[in-house]
């Protein structure tokens, strides 16, 4: 919806800054609000942007540390109820289970 579009834009999500900085050539579909926006895109930078894409940046690398650990050391095995501090009976009867298929 457009208020939450521009409460994302007034908050500088990276993803909303991005949709309003891409190249006219990549666009697809376009309203007369959008080219307003467009228009007035510059008005939604600020410096808040910059600690915005920092923390966003910063949180894409934490994800692409924690995915290279795993595909460089792979799980040797299925994870254990008891690996989560689950016990090992399962709470709902195997009948039960079954029952919605």
């Amino acid at each position: 919806s457009l208020p939450k579009f521009m409460k994302l834009a007034g908050d500088c999500n990276p993803n909303i800054i991005e949709i309003l900085f891409t190249d006219r050539n990549k666009e697809i579909f376009s309203t007369p609000i959008f080219e307003k926006l467009y228009a007035n895109r510059a008005l939604f930078l600020s410096t808040k942007a910059r600690h915005t894409f920092a923390g966003y940046a910063f949180a894409q690398l934490k994800r692409i540390k924690s995915h290279r650990e795993w595909l460089l050391n792979p799980p040797s095995h299925k994870p254990t109820r008891e690996e989560f501090g689950l016990n090992d009976a399962h709470k709902i009867n195997k009948s039960v289970m079954g029952a919605f298929d």
